[in-house]
């Protein structure tokens, strides 16, 4: 399902559906908005720096060493491996990691 916002990440259009465009987008001025949207077309590991920069910022929390904070991803990285590979934990395919996400918001949506 297509949302209404108007937003695309990367080349797809958002699916997230729903009220959180009119919701979260009338508090956002223009400048805003279009920062969000160069935002979502970024590449994924882009975003994935600029997403934990940003959350970085809302709790108050600085990097001082980006060295350190590479090295500390590097070990986590290499944790996560290792759990994958000695089967500690269960891999799903992709899309239905989406799937369950999405149903997880929709529930999250029903019960508000």
């Amino acid at each position: 399902m297509l949302c209404s916002c108007d937003l695309w990440i990367g080349d797809a259009p958002c699916e997230l559906g729903g009220s959180h465009a009119s919701d979260m987008l009338k508090t956002m001025n223009d400048s805003t908005h279009d920062v969000l949207r160069q935002a979502l077309n970024l590449p994924p590991t882009a975003r994935a720096v600029l997403a934990t920069e940003l959350v970085a910022s809302l709790e108050h929390s600085t990097v001082d060493d980006p060295v350190e904070v590479k090295q500390e991803w590097a070990g986590e990285i290499s944790r996560r491996l290792q759990d994958v590979l000695e089967g500690r934990v269960e891999t799903v395919p992709f899309e239905e990691a989406i799937a369950r996400a999405r149903e997880a918001v929709a529930e999250v949506r029903r019960s508000s």
